[in-house]
């Protein structure tokens, strides 16, 4: 609160909430990715459910995805059990994230899919 006073504490809570927003139309517009809740302040969940795979095997690759780009310590998701099925989960809340770090993880998170799923481009 003394660093950013109220004003700047709204300002940085709405940025966060456009990154979200800017990072779920990113996975809207992605074939095999979908949301899997409403975007609320600034956490997506979504999914990577690729054609052919059962929701077991969905589950597992989406467990994966968040192992394998949290391993390479270059971005942080987490995962979430959703309606049953394992769902990836990104919160925009440091008030050093900007835009390219978004994309920065969004690649990073279609490169794991692609690598641990065989998806006919």
């Amino acid at each position: 609160m003394r660093a950013f006073g109220r004003e700047g504490r709204e300002a940085r809570r709405r940025e966060h909430c456009r990154l979200a927003e800017l990072f779920a139309g990113w996975v809207r517009a992605e074939p095999y990715y979908s949301i899997a809740a409403p975007v609320t302040m600034a956490v997506v969940c979504f999914r990577f459910e690729p054609s052919g795979l059962s929701e077991k095997a969905c589950d597992l690759v989406n467990e994966r995805i968040v192992e394998a780009v949290n391993a390479a310590g270059d971005a942080y998701l987490t995962h979430t059990t959703l309606r049953g099925r394992r769902t990836m989960r990104i919160g925009v809340g440091n008030v050093r994230t900007t835009e390219r770090h978004l994309e920065h993880a969004w690649r990073r998170i279609r490169e794991e899919g692609a690598r641990l799923s065989p998806i006919e481009e």
